[in-house]
């Protein structure tokens, strides 16, 4: 079978596209990207933490770990969309890898929910932990992109979406990074016809916001159910 990617590659272009993304509730925003004005305030003022914070990389983590016209600041919460960029996953995601980093979500809370509790429950079960309710909560977050559109007929059985093995759609995440492009659209593996999205620059979100809070209740083998909490 040819492939796709050799293709012209097909964008869609999208504003102000409502997306979702669900993290763990434990960690607080970091003040720091919400407190400066300006680029140069930002690197002024992690400058001057370096020179008294050894852990300056673990407390903010890195923001030069991408180019910084690409930095989002100066808005609420700014912080929840920098931090997949300035603590990169190790193992990567699917259009991801330990060398470049991107803002996953999803377009339904549904389809976030789904792809959570399948990585969840892989890593819970990679390092045998006991029974326990895990806290989650919601972004509900806005942004405009020209994304790739791996939703188009013409990917629909390429490998980029194979459940497991990742080498080809971290490849093709690549061609895209290098290439300065936006992000990707393309369909859930984990929530069928749900769509998700990957942003390689976090200041194309325009806005995100805390919502909704969840339990995700794990029994040493798999998480049996999800709880939406509401006072």
């Amino acid at each position: 079978m040819s492939d796709p990617a050799a293709q012209p590659l097909p964008f869609i272009s999208l504003e102000q596209q409502k997306a979702y993304r669900i993290i763990p509730s434990k960690f607080p925003p970091i003040d720091l990207y919400e407190d400066v004005a300006t680029v140069e305030q930002l690197e002024a003022v992690y400058a001057l933490e370096a020179l008294t914070n050894p852990r300056i990389k673990q407390d903010y983590g890195n923001p030069y770990a991408i180019n910084k016209q690409h930095w989002l600041i100066n808005i609420p919460n700014s912080s929840l969309v920098m931090a997949p960029f300035v603590y990169p996953n190790p193992q990567g995601g699917r259009f991801t890898h330990p060398n470049f980093a991107g803002f996953y979500c999803a377009s339904s809370v549904q389809t976030a929910i789904k792809e959570t509790v399948y990585h969840t429950e892989k890593f819970m079960a990679y390092t045998n932990e006991p029974a326990q309710r895990l806290q989650r909560k919601t972004l509900a977050c806005y942004f405009d992109a020209n994304l790739v559109d791996l939703c188009s007929a013409q990917f629909k059985n390429s490998a980029y979406y194979h459940a497991l093995d990742y080498q080809a759609s971290q490849q093709f995440g690549l061609t895209c990074m290098q290439q300065q492009l936006d992000g990707i659209r393309y369909y859930s593996v984990r929530h069928p016809q749900g769509q998700c999205f990957v942003l390689y620059k976090p200041n194309l979100v325009t806005e995100v916001l805390q919502t909704q809070h969840y339990d995700y209740i794990w029994d040493g083998a798999a998480i049996v159910n999800v709880i939406c909490l509401s006072l």
